[in-house]
């Protein structure tokens, strides 16, 4: 199986963004944002990336016959449901079950809109992933089905207006603040999107995908990046005009940011590295990025409840040390038995996107 060191090194750097906030390492000020969901934003893109690569194999595969997206679904699912509704269910039989019946919600990612997300905080943007796998692939296809270059770009243009308009109308009529604006799935697929686009454009527009993959392309996204980084802190570091007051943060900056991001992802995927210690070290973090996403909150809980006087750095080197680990025996023991019966039962129409 062929890897992409690059955007193996960028999940890397992103599950470890997400352990230093856990460890509650943070940028000072920087709220409600926060280096993890940072983190998170780069997921949400390099997802994007990826199922749009595996749609467009998918639709190219079939021509438009036999179970297009029920493929899809499948293939997805199996990789995303068993190890969450494992780590799931462990919370709630061994650690807490305060949650009672509401793991309902859990079960069926609507806890970001109906109950909330305090007894498995990191649910929350696995809500938006999988109701973007549910509901995207079918508007994607229609817009396939058209057979014109623009029809996808277009496409994808209009959603995210739509999407952006819907925030917007959020923010002006019931003021909805950002904590409420991010954890709607119907209100962050416009992150998710910029990835689709940029699969797009890596498949069928050479000529583009070639100048977004320049050393460049990629620096101006770097500078937007750290400049909306430096806009975000200047506001939510001022109580008189904290986040939840201001309009462009809750609105269009929540395009804004993935789209910096898109703009670096390019580059990152012409990266390579001749290190073996390196290669090892970020590939391996790459495959167990999904485990350690879910099991790191209650490895950061067990070290904080025992050992609550450590330093932050200290807490954070033992506990990614046991997230590590039992995202090691979840990978060996769940997911690995389960992407085998996979491939087995419903193998994939295409080769290995990435």
């Amino acid at each position: 199986m062929v890897r992409n060191f690059g955007l193996d090194l960028v999940r890397t750097v992103s599950i470890w963004l997400v352990l230093m906030q856990h460890a509650r390492i943070n940028i000072p000020g920087l709220a409600p944002l926060r280096i993890g969901l940072i983190g998170v934003e780069f997921f949400f893109v390099l997802s994007g990336l990826l199922i749009g690569s595996l749609l467009f194999k998918t639709f190219e595969s079939h021509e438009f016959k036999g179970p297009i997206i029920k493929e899809f679904w499948a293939r997805r699912w199996l990789r995303t449901l068993p190890l969450y509704y494992a780590v799931l269910l462990f919370r709630f039989f061994f650690i807490e079950n305060n949650v009672g019946a509401n793991i309902g919600w859990y079960l069926v990612f609507l806890q970001n809109n109906f109950y909330g997300v305090s007894f498995f905080d990191v649910s929350w943007s696995l809500v938006i992933e999988e109701w973007f796998y549910l509901l995207a692939p079918l508007p994607l296809l229609i817009l396939f089905r058209f057979k014109k270059k623009s029809a996808i770009p277009v496409g994808i243009s209009v959603f995210i207006f739509f999407i952006l308009a819907a925030r917007m109308l959020m923010v002006v009529l019931r003021d909805t603040p950002y904590e409420g604006l991010n954890s709607q799935f119907f209100l962050r697929f416009d992150a998710l999107f910029l990835g689709v686009l940029l699969a797009w454009i890596k498949r069928y527009v050479a000529s583009i995908w070639n100048f977004l993959t320049s050393k460049r392309t990629a620096m101006i996204g770097a500078f937007l990046f750290i400049g909306y980084l430096v806009y975000y802190w200047s506001i939510s570091s001022n109580p008189a005009t904290a986040i939840n007051g201001a309009f462009f943060p809750r609105t269009i900056g929540f395009t804004l940011l993935p789209f910096t991001i898109a703009m670096m992802i390019p580059w990152f995927s012409t990266v390579t590295t001749s290190n073996i210690a390196m290669l090892q070290i970020v590939t391996q973090t790459s495959i167990l990025t999904y485990g350690l996403y879910l099991i790191h909150p209650m490895c950061f809980d067990l070290v904080f409840h025992y050992l609550p006087n450590l330093p932050n750095v200290l807490v954070l080197l033992s506990a990614s040390g046991l997230a590590y680990f039992f995202a090691y025996l979840a990978y060996r023991l769940i997911e690995l038995p389960i992407l085998s019966l996979r491939d087995r039962y419903f193998p994939a129409s295409y080769r290995r996107v990435f």
